[in-house]
């Protein structure tokens, strides 16, 4: 993970599991009001195409991860590395939840991947886990690279509240809507880590006083490094502004249509009404 690709790719990842789940979150909750029913959030969501394409990109993205901590591309042999090694358990922890929530989807749970406690655990350990790791990691995490990895653990960390919350009330709107912010958020996160961190001249930071390379970006100065922490909590925050500005939005077109439903049917019971009375 140590590289540009190894936070883009999975960044990509995270934002488009974000942005389904969003999108799902926010379309049940408007389908829940139109029908009268009681909110109920999921685990995972099905495609119509393909019902278990989630799933499975989960169980083949951590596949491909885990080969790429395994072997090195350059010399095409195996290499394993403590470094590596923990984020292989991380992506272990996603395959174990992909895995049984398929197979409860298939063997078991007919309800199309409504939460299931034991589900919802699974997913909660994976968050947990990579909590664990990136907060005990064996890297060097100092200087601007570990502001960023702090971070990061702060949405790790609201991912896996709002994971366990939604597992103990499924009917929570605010814990299901919460926990697909923060996988859009960690998807964003992990790619402005890249393109800061390790993207080509790191150029974002040279204004800073801090060189254009990783190991300074690491250990600059003290006041270069205090602006260039700065920035990031001011990236942070105006990234976590522009996903629910994008939710704000996407909850007014989906709850819009069910307000003017619901003056169309209060319109015609009123004409009804006065047709009666007028009889």
């Amino acid at each position: 993970m140590g590289t540009f690709a190894g936070h883009v790719i999975p960044g990509v990842a995270f934002i488009l599991l974000g942005l389904w789940h969003t999108v799902s979150t926010v379309f049940s909750y408007k389908t829940s009001i139109a029908s009268h029913e009681i909110f109920q959030s999921r685990i995972w969501y099905p495609i119509h195409c393909f019902k278990h394409m989630e799933l499975l990109s989960i169980l083949g993205f951590s596949i491909l991860a885990i080969a790429s901590d395994i072997i090195d591309y350059h010399s095409f042999h195996l290499s394993l590395s403590l470094l590596g090694s923990e984020h292989i358990v991380i992506f272990l922890h996603i395959i174990v939840y992909a895995f049984f929530a398929l197979v409860f989807d298939l063997v078991i749970d007919k309800e199309l991947g409504l939460i299931h406690p034991l589900l919802g655990l699974l997913a909660s350990s994976a968050f947990g886990q990579e909590l664990f790791i990136f907060h005990f990691h064996s890297a060097d995490h100092v200087g601007l690279e570990g502001h960023y990895h702090w971070l990061l653990q702060l949405i790790i960390f609201i991912s896996l509240v709002s994971t366990l919350g939604s597992t103990a009330v499924p009917s929570s709107f605010m814990a299901a809507i919460v926990r697909s912010v923060s996988l859009l958020f960690q998807g964003l996160w992990f790619v402005a880590m890249g393109f800061v961190l390790w993207g080509p001249g790191t150029g974002a930071y040279s204004n800073l006083g801090v060189n254009n390379d990783h190991e300074s970006l690491a250990r600059g100065s003290t006041v270069a490094l205090n602006r260039a922490q700065s920035l990031a909590n001011l990236q942070f925050s105006l990234i976590l502004a522009g996903i629910w500005v994008f939710v704000g939005f996407l909850s007014l077109k989906f709850l819009r249509t069910v307000c003017m439903d619901y003056r169309r049917i209060n319109e015609e019971r009123t004409k009804h009404s006065q047709n009666d009375g007028a009889v």
